[in-house]
């Protein structure tokens, strides 16, 4: 039994960059051996294990066969004659297939130095296209590398069109479906949240653009196929250096709405923008909880003409409308996304932000007298009473 240390753990130690996990492949061994050393076994498809102190991962050493559509589509070789070359061989990219021994020595049999040197991302071989969850793995480090001037060189863009292309028939289905739509949005979302959650989270979205993913993905829509992609929202000074996923999540689905429809959302018919968004969110399988707010910053969107000609009760009325008690930690989000619009797409409105952030302070922080609730015998009345204490604590600011 002999184990290295591989994969991304190897590039960000050369890359002097913190590591978040560690992966390893023990090679000359077998199930049988892992476990009586006390391994816990993890993996369904292949073998897996967790370190029984430390917890992290160790695989033992693999090929791969594809053997029908999809991410999952392959059966795996684990005899103990596979070397570390050959396991390293089958992964996606260059600077992902190094491995460390024991004694700190570099394995690197597809040139991943050199490529980490010069900063590009190419895959190793034609097996690449054999997985469609590597399309976005590399769109995905493209994003995360960005701040080393990493790019996706021109034949690994091509290998990433060919994933994009190939569609294989489905008997049980009677029809073609492509490897791309055969992954789970689950598997896309994980990708795709880890590249919302950095710096410069446009450059994901470009790179599925460039390489005919994004548009096959969004293909309801006749828009894609006749304009270019421009991440406006996510690429505006405020957001693209931004990491906080709930802001470039939703400038996100902004974005990708608005290249969708051809048109601007907050003049679009709501049910044809609500119907558009539910099918972003559908697509990369983001979760309820980003979607909640995302819906809190469209009502806004939605109102842009209209808020300056609130009165205080129309103010009020429309807060309690959007849950503004139970979002209010989303404002802030929600005001950036909405001044961020406004400049990027030249709109004529006047955003009265620092009424707003004024208004919304007192309307969170103010308390109701408990005792002269309690003295308000219906339900209705506590409510009308409530209403009205708000619109009498926000009309001299408003």
């Amino acid at each position: 039994m002999k184990i290295y240390l591989v994969g991304g753990s190897v590039r960000d130690f050369l890359l002097s960059r913190k590591s978040d996990e560690k992966d390893w492949v023990v090679i000359d061994s077998s199930i049988e051996e892992m476990l009586s050393l006390g391994y816990i076994q993890v993996g369904k498809n292949f073998p897996v294990f967790l370190h029984p102190k430390t917890k992290e991962e160790y695989s033992l050493a693999r090929i791969d066969k594809k053997t029908s559509i999809g991410h999952k589509g392959f059966t795996f070789d684990t005899s103990k004659h596979i070397t570390i070359e050959e396991d390293l061989q089958r992964r996606d990219l260059t600077i992902n297939a190094m491995a460390m021994d024991e004694n700190g020595n570099i394995i690197d049999p597809t040139n991943g130095k050199k490529d980490l040197e010069n900063r590009i991302l190419r895959h190793i071989n034609n097996a690449y296209k054999e997985d469609p969850l590597r399309l976005f793995r590399t769109a995905r480090f493209y994003t995360q590398l960005s701040d080393k001037s990493f790019y996706i060189c021109d034949q690994t863009y091509q290998e990433m069109r060919n994933i994009v292309n190939t569609n294989t028939y489905i008997p049980s289905l009677d029809k073609y479906i492509s490897e791309v739509e055969s992954l789970p949005k689950e598997r896309i979302w994980k990708e795709s949240q880890k590249a919302l959650s950095t710096q410069n989270s446009y450059l994901y979205f470009e790179a599925l653009y460039k390489c005919s993913a994004l548009s096959k993905m969004l293909n309801k829509y006749s828009s894609v196929f006749n304009s270019d992609f421009k991440p406006i929202l996510l690429k505006s000074e405020s957001i693209k250096n931004s990491s906080n996923r709930s802001l470039n999540i939703s400038a996100m689905i902004l974005d990708l709405a608005q290249w969708s429809l051809g048109n601007m959302l907050f003049n679009t018919d709501e049910h044809v923008a609500k119907k558009c968004f539910i099918y972003i969110e559908n697509i990369f399988g983001i979760p309820k909880v980003y979607i909640e707010k995302f819906n809190f910053i469209y009502e806004w969107i939605k109102n842009l003409d209209k808020i300056n000609t609130f009165s205080p009760k129309d103010l009020i009325d429309f807060l309690v409308s959007i849950s503004l008690w139970r979002n209010f930690e989303t404002w802030d989000i929600a005001k950036t996304i909405i001044l961020n619009y406004i400049e990027e797409y030249s709109l004529e409105l006047d955003f009265p932000y620092k009424k707003l952030d004024n208004v919304i302070g007192l309307l969170i922080h103010f308390k109701f007298d408990k005792n002269e609730i309690q003295q308000i015998e219906s339900k209705e009345a506590i409510l009308c009473y409530i209403k009205q204490k708000r619109i009498n604590t926000i009309a001299k600011y408003w």
